[in-house]
């Protein structure tokens, strides 16, 4: 299989950008060979999809043996009209895994999850001691990445994100920000009221829950919330995890899982 390299950006018909450093053959970024992990994530992983909700995957591959050892982690994203995927390289999904990150515990709590390769099997089987293998660091950059959002929200400044400028011009706010900011909120609260055992329920909407229909009035602008009314809600968020930050800091790291995350994907390399 030919791979052909290529630089920089291209746009598709709705001026959105696809982003990617080479292709392989039509309609395959990654050999099936090469695949530990597909899912589903996103809205149609949280429970927040709708009928004009795209699909977000993200699939989690092997590097090539140049990659391997040269270092080189050979993350991709292809963004297209009705489905975004991103390609993880799965020594970024083992740190992530190990640092307890959201971008990797969305892919062990993904939607549709489809194991590739067997190998990978026993993380999946253990993802709930992985969801609280390093408490400290979930926090920290959850709590990092939602104060980074309210930021960008209260800005008022058009993003460069694809995703958050479509949001920006059917709203004239940043409302992806500010549903990423409440999505991140209610998922460290909710973990630590299980006492930090159930992520599944952390980080899912139910149908009958008031965020959840908060959620999609912003995202569908129902209601016609203003800029204040959204800027007082994220602020309620805000306000409840800075309280939870001693109930995570107070754990240590379970050295023993991340070891064992590191002897599955190494062993399965």
């Amino acid at each position: 299989m030919e791979w052909l390299l290529q630089s920089g950006h291209k746009k598709n018909k709705l001026g959105r950008k696809i982003r990617s450093n080479f292709l392989l053959e039509e309609h395959n970024m990654i050999d099936e060979k090469r695949i530990a992990i597909k899912c589903v994530t996103g809205s149609h992983a949280t429970g927040l999809n709708d009928d004009k909700s795209d699909i977000d995957r993200k699939i989690v591959f092997y590097p090539t043996i140049d990659e391997l050892f040269s270092g080189r982690h050979a993350n991709k994203q292809t963004i297209m009209p009705d489905e975004d995927t991103e390609y993880v390289d799965i020594r970024s999904f083992m740190k992530s895994l190990q640092d307890t990150t959201i971008n990797g515990l969305e892919i062990l709590f993904g939607h549709d999850i489809n194991v590739v390769d067997e190998n990978i099997s026993p993380i999946l089987t253990n993802k709930n001691n992985i969801a609280k293998c390093n408490l400290p660091k979930l926090f920290l950059s959850t709590s990092g990445m939602a104060y980074n959002q309210y930021n960008s929200f209260t800005s008022l400044k058009r993003p460069n994100n694809a995703k958050s400028v479509l949001f920006f011009d059917r709203h004239s706010q940043d409302t992806k920000s500010l549903m990423t900011v409440v999505r991140l909120c209610k998922t460290l609260e909710l973990f630590a009221e299980s006492e930090f055992t159930d992520f599944q329920s952390s980080f899912c909407f139910k149908d009958d829950e008031i965020g959840k229909r908060y959620m999609l009035n912003v995202k569908n602008n129902v209601g016609n919330l203003t800029f204040e009314e959204n800027v007082e809600f994220a602020k309620i968020y805000m306000a409840r995890i800075d309280v939870l930050k001693d109930e995570y800091m107070k754990h240590s790291i379970d050295l023993d899982t991340n070891g064992f995350v590191s002897e599955v994907i190494h062993n399965a390399t």
